[in-house]
């Protein structure tokens, strides 16, 4: 697709005095939006070639904590190199969903690491005919239904958010930028929730309050962060 950039516009004044007169749309060919902040990018070279841009269309030089508005890629990517979440916490969410009576406990076989977090939330968004994604009984959405809500919604201006994996979601809580600052104060005193099972029962979670990883009952209502990689 093509991602249109709003242009400055400058001329001169009769003094030589440079002033902005007005705004004009330029387009990049085949951009795609980052919709969030870097968060982790993978060392290895994935075979492909990949250029950044700010708002205005001019090409910029990326690093863990920049938040590029889009970028183009070359080649074909063996794997994802960039992962960037989106600035805000979704709190109050179940991991599991509430039917006929009672919460569900299934046990799905997910996974803990890096790049697990888009293939978990797959399994988990497939699992029982999406009856993850189905708002509760209850009143209560469970973490996978608002993804759905933030996909639909094309936050970021992107649709392909996932539910980060524990090693994900331990990536950008200790994320620091290029100056040793972190890159987020999103995790203050919250308890954020990962695609990652621990049990049927239960999930694990960064608890910010405590610095520590423990695992939760399913039905318990945390945060969600949306991640997306490419």
């Amino acid at each position: 697709m093509a991602v249109n950039f709003k242009m400055d516009v400058y001329g001169l004044t009769a003094m030589g005095k440079k002033i902005l007169i007005g705004h004009a749309n330029d387009t990049v060919q085949n951009a795609f939006p980052t919709g969030g902040k870097i968060f982790y990018i993978d060392p290895d070279d994935n075979g492909a070639t990949y250029h950044f841009f700010g708002q205005h269309g001019e090409e910029v030089q990326v690093g863990i904590g920049d938040s590029p508005y889009a970028y183009t890629v070359t080649g074909t990517p063996t794997k994802d190199k960039y992962y960037v979440f989106y600035p805000s916490a979704y709190t109050s969410k179940r991991w599991t969903y509430y039917a006929n009576g009672d919460y569900v406990y299934n046990s799905l076989g997910t996974q803990d690491g890096i790049g697990k977090g888009k293939s978990n939330t797959s399994l988990v968004m497939a699992a029982d005919d999406g009856a993850y994604i189905t708002n509760d009984s209850n009143g209560v959405a469970t973490i996978w239904y608002s993804l759905q809500q933030m996909n639909a919604n094309k936050i970021g201006g992107c649709e392909d958010w996932f539910v980060p994996s524990k090693a994900e979601v331990e990536k950008i809580r200790t994320a620091v930028d290029g100056e040793g600052n972190p890159i987020t104060t999103l995790f203050s005193n919250t308890y954020i929730w990962s695609s990652s099972e621990y049990s049927a029962q239960s999930a694990w979670l960064w608890n910010d309050y405590s610095q520590v990883w423990t695992n939760y009952d399913k039905r318990t209502t945390l945060a969600l962060v949306g991640v997306r990689a490419f």
